[in-house]
């Protein structure tokens, strides 16, 4: 990385960056405490979601209510997490100073949207550069999708002071469970996550054999875990995976939980526009 020359970030993008929560880093690249400790601290970590999410219609609190308890925390108070609840323990490549190269294609598949209308995921995606999560909406595990939501309500907090930025990035969040997850209960779950000046979509699909292809073409392992006797418990095991997807429709990152911080998609979403913006140039 030293021997890359340091890009000049434009005006409007560093404003966005200047929305991060993150203190101000020491000589030599390091916080003064744990990137993943939460300690309840005021505006910070997975705790500095609830105020938000709170505001949000009574049903819509209702379906969210297992991911504010897995972000919040418990018994004595304090909780190792993943980074992405936290603050980044380290001091991240500057935008522009790095390349991201093209992955693969994104794939494209038949999905419903939280009005229940059936469309095509790359119709979603549109001409937008977009980060995409799969989860399923009663999920408990904090290294999976309360993790990728939180996640993305953080950048979804950042892009509310950007608005330049928001109109070039599009939020979508794909359920793997459409047994349990229909569209009404995608609607209810992004209704205390969705914010004004922020495309942020909530979709499912209309049944495991429509889904199956999209995991497929994402290399999303997703398995059923079923209890002693055999039955299903409604829970499943899967890697939580991340995609940052261009305008183009092409992968330029896959985030697992130990990349999956809000600062590093942040500098990944800004590297890229700056590349769209110099072709244009």
């Amino acid at each position: 990385m030293d021997s890359m020359r340091r890009s000049r970030v434009s005006p409007r993008i560093r404003g966005w960056r200047g929305c991060s929560d993150r203190p101000p880093l020491r000589a030599g690249g390091r916080v003064s405490r744990p990137a993943s400790r939460l300690t309840g601290s005021p505006g910070h970590g997975a705790g500095a979601i609830l105020p938000s999410l709170r505001g949000g219609a009574v049903a819509g609190r209702v379906v969210l209510t297992v991911l504010l308890l897995a972000a919040s925390m418990t018994g004595s108070g304090e909780q190792i997490l993943p980074p992405g609840y936290g603050m980044l323990g380290y001091t991240a490549p500057a935008p522009g100073t790095y390349e991201l190269p093209v992955l693969d294609d994104a794939a494209d598949g038949v999905v419903l949207s939280s009005d229940g209308r059936e469309m095509r995921l790359h119709e979603v995606f549109g001409g937008a550069n977009v980060l995409l999560s799969f989860v399923y909406s009663t999920c408990r595990d904090t290294a999976g999708c309360p993790l990728a939501t939180a996640v993305l309500h953080r950048i979804k907090q950042r892009l509310q002071q950007a608005p330049e930025i928001a109109g070039r990035l599009r939020l979508v969040t794909l359920s793997f469970d459409p047994a349990h997850d229909t569209p009404e209960v995608m609607r209810l779950y992004g209704e205390g996550l969705k914010g004004p000046g922020v495309d942020w979509r909530f979709l499912t699909t209309a049944s495991a054999d429509q889904l199956a292809p999209i995991l497929a073409s994402y290399n999303q392992s997703v398995m059923k875990e079923y209890d002693e006797q055999g039955e299903p418990t409604g829970d499943f095991a899967h890697v939580l995976r991340v995609y940052l997807i261009d305008r183009e429709k092409r992968i330029r990152n896959i985030y697992s939980v130990s990349f999956l911080h809000p600062d590093l998609l942040v500098n990944d979403v800004e590297t890229v526009l700056l590349e769209q913006d110099k072709r244009q140039w």
